[in-house]
C-alpha cells in the first residue's frame, strides 16, 4: 500500500439505505480504513417511510471523527470529499437552513394518487424525459406533489428542497448542488433538455431555484464555508458522484461486457449501455453513466434478500441463512440426477407474505431449494425478457448482501447460463474513482469467475419456462 501520509486523500461517503458508510482512500485509491452508521428512521411503514435530518447530520460527524481515528490522518490533509447517494430521497430547508420536515425516503409511497394525476398530465413523455417508464409513487416528483396538495406552505418560494448529499454538503462546506445523474432518479430532471423538466417543475409549483444547482461527476465545486465542527482544509473539493448504483457500477468497473447484478433486499440488474440514449425496454430505467454515455437499470421491488428472509421465516422459523443454505443444498445436488431433476415446486418473490408464493408438494429440502431457485428465475426473466438483454450474456458480477454466498453465486450462473463472479468493488470505491485523476485500479478486474454446469442449465431451462407458466397464472388469481 502507497505510504498513508500522501500528498491528496479522498473522502467516500456512501448515503445508504440502509447505513452510511465511509471510507478514505489515498491518492492510489488504496481503502486505508472504513466506518459505518446506521440510519434513524422515524417510520418505516411503506407508505411513510422517514429518517431523521439532525441525527443523520450527526451520524455523518461520527464517521468524520472515526475515519480520523482509524487512519491517524489529519482531517486537513482530506482535499476531496465524494459523495454517492439512495436515490431522490429528500428533505425540505427554511431560508436559515434549518429541516422543516424528515428525509423523505425513495421507498415511501405514500403518492399513489399523485402518480396517477401526474401520469395523466406527463405520461406520454415521461420516460423519454425522466428515464422513467412512469411516475411512480417512489419519486421526488409524484411526493413533491403530495406535500403541495397536503401542506403546501412548506413548498413556498424561499424554501429549498434537498437530497441526502445536498443537505450534507451544505452543512461541511456551504455547498448545495446535485450531479445530474441523481437528478435522473428525481423525476424531475429531464435528459433530453439536460436541464431540471420545466413541466415537471410547474407541476409541483416549484422554481429551479428551490433545487440544488447541478454540476457534472468528476467536477469538484470548491467549498464556501467550513463547517466549525469539522477540521477540513478550506481548500476541500466537493463531489457529486451519483447514486449508489451507478457508483458501484464504477467501483466494479462495469462495460458493455460486464454488467451487475444487486442480490440485496431487491433484485436490481444495471448494464452500460453506450453512447445511445434510452429508453431502451418498456419498464426498466435509463440514465446518464457517471463516466459517459447511459446506463440502464432494471428491478427494484422487494423480491430479492427480502422475500428471502420472509420464506425463512415461514418455513424454518427461527432459523438463520446459514441452516437454510444447508437444506437447499440437498435438494440443489438432486437437480442433476434425473429422478429429481424436474421435481416441480415453484417459489414466486412476487408474492411473498400470501398464500401465492408457493406452489407444489414436497418435503421441506425442495420448498427451500424453491426459495433460492425463485428469486434467481424473477432475475432471468427481468434480464432475458424485461430489459431484453440478449444471448449471450456478458459477465455478471454480483454484489449484495446475496453474493457472499458461493451456492448461490452457482446456481445464479447455472439459471442464467452465464459466467459469475463476486464484486470486488462497491460504491465507495466508485465515489472515490469519480473524485480521483487515477485511472480504474486493476484489482478491480482480477475476479474468480464461476462457470456453469451444463447438466443444471438443461434442467433449469425446462424448470423456468415452467415456473414461468405458473406465475402468468398465479397473476390471474
Amino acid at each position: 500500500m502507497k505510504n498513508k501520509k500522501g500528498l491528496e486523500h479522498i473522502l467516500a461517503i456512501d448515503c445508504g439505505s440502509t447505513n452510511l458508510k465511509a471510507a478514505l482512500f489515498d491518492d492510489s485509491l488504496n481503502r486505508i480504513c472504513q466506518c459505518s452508521e446506521p440510519l434513524y428512521y422515524l417510520s418505516k411503514e411503506q407508505n411513510k417511510l422517514e429518517f431523521d435530518t439532525e441525527k443523520t447530520w450527526q451520524s455523518t460527524l461520527n464517521l468524520i471523527k472515526d475515519v480520523y481515528k482509524r487512519s491517524g490522518i489529519s482531517l486537513t490533509k482530506i482535499k476531496k470529499i465524494s459523495f454517492t447517494s439512495q436515490s431522490n430521497t429528500f428533505s425540505i430547508l427554511n431560508p436559515s437552513g434549518k429541516p422543516m420536515i424528515p428525509f423523505i425516503s425513495w421507498m415511501d409511497e405514500r403518492a399513489v394518487e399523485e402518480s396517477q394525476i401526474i401520469a395523466e398530465k406527463l405520461g406520454k413523455d415521461f420516460h423519454l424525459h425522466s428515464g422513467y417508464a412512469e411516475p411512480l409513487p417512489s419519486l421526488q416528483i409524484t411526493k413533491l406533489y403530495w406535500i403541495r396538495r397536503h401542506n403546501s406552505e412548506l413548498l413556498s418560494p424561499q424554501n429549498k428542497i434537498v437530497s441526502v448529499p445536498s443537505f450534507l454538503s451544505l452543512k461541511i462546506a456551504g455547498i448545495n448542488s446535485i450531479d445530474f445523474n441523481l437528478a435522473g432518479m428525481s423525476g424531475l430532471y429531464s435528459f433530453t433538455d439536460l436541464d431540471w423538466w420545466d413541466q415537471a417543475i410547474d407541476i409541483c409549483q416549484i422554481n429551479k431555484k428551490q433545487l440544488p444547482l447541478l454540476t457534472n461527476i468528476r467536477t469538484g465545486v470548491k467549498a464556501s464555508t467550513i463547517n466549525k465542527e469539522i477540521d477540513f482544509s478550506d481548500e476541500v473539493e466537493i463531489f457529486f458522484s451519483g447514486n449508489d448504483q451507478s457508483a458501484g457500477a464504477v467501483g466494479n468497473a462495469c462495460s458493455s461486457d460486464k454488467m451487475i447484478v444487486t442480490l440485496g433486499t431487491a433484485l436490481v440488474a444495471y448494464r452500460y449501455m453506450g453512447n445511445k440514449p434510452g429508453p431502451y425496454s418498456k419498464n426498466s430505467i435509463w440514465g446518464r453513466f457517471p463516466l459517459g454515455g447511459y446506463f440502464e437499470l432494471g428491478g427494484g421491488a422487494d423480491n430479492g434478500c427480502a422475500a428471502l428472509d420472509w420464506a425463512i421465516g415461514q418455513l424454518m422459523p427461527g432459523s438463520n441463512i446459514h441452516d437454510f443454505e444447508t437444506r437447499a443444498k440437498n435438494a440443489y445436488l438432486d437437480r442433476i440426477r434425473s429422478e429429481n431433476s424436474l421435481n416441480e415446486i415453484f417459489f414466486y418473490p412476487d408474492f411473498a407474505g400470501t398464500r401465492r408464493a408457493w406452489s407444489g408438494v414436497g418435503n421441506l429440502d425442495w420448498f427451500v431449494l424453491s426459495v433460492f431457485e425463485g428469486i434467481l428465475f424473477t432475475l432471468r426473466k427481468l434480464i432475458l425478457e424485461d430489459m431484453q438483454v440478449k444471448r449471450p450474456l456478458p459477465k455478471i458480477l454480483a454484489a449484495g448482501g446475496g453474493s457472499k454466498s458461493n451456492f448461490w453465486l452457482q446456481m445464479m450462473s447455472d439459471i442464467l447460463d452465464a459466467n459469475v463472479s463476486r464484486a470486488t468493488g462497491d460504491a465507495l470505491l466508485g465515489a472515490a474513482i469519480m473524485a480521483s485523476k487515477t485511472n480504474i485500479p486493476e484489482f478491480i478486474d482480477k475476479q474468480h469467475w464461476i462457470l456453469p454446469d451444463q447438466a443444471r442449465v438443461e434442467i433449469y431451462e425446462k424448470l423456468y419456462w415452467n415456473w414461468r407458466k405458473r406465475l402468468h397464472g398465479n397473476a390471474k388469481n
